[in-house]
């Protein structure tokens, strides 16, 4: 809000932009970095599979098989339970965002 009152030509607006700049930047490095856990999680049954497991004990093909079904359910990190932390929802985040600032602009 201070950010759409405050004129380009003062000091603080530099100050703002750079917080505005410096919060999406650690939104979306969470984010992504959410995103990558999804990814490669899902990476893991098969990469189970095509290990030389044929040759392997009995013990390690049963906790392979385990592993194996566990990691058909998607991993995600999550907002407090709520909702995962992927790209898309940095993108759900920037949109929000835009939206109100655009209603904010529009009630000036």
């Amino acid at each position: 809000m201070m950010l759409l009152i405050t004129p380009i030509t003062d000091r603080l607006y530099v100050s703002h932009v750079w917080v505005m700049i410096s919060s999406v930047a650690i939104i979306f490095f969470y984010c992504h970095f959410g995103n990558e856990l999804t990814t490669t999680a899902a990476e893991i049954p098969s990469a189970l599979y095509e290990c030389e497991w044929i040759g392997c004990s009995k013990s390690f093909k049963t906790n392979a098989l385990i592993i194996m079904e566990r990691m058909n359910k998607p991993v995600y990190l999550t907002i407090a339970g709520i909702s995962p932390i992927t790209l898309d929802t940095f993108i759900q985040i920037c949109r929000l965002g835009y939206s109100i600032v655009a209603v904010l602009k529009r009630a000036q």
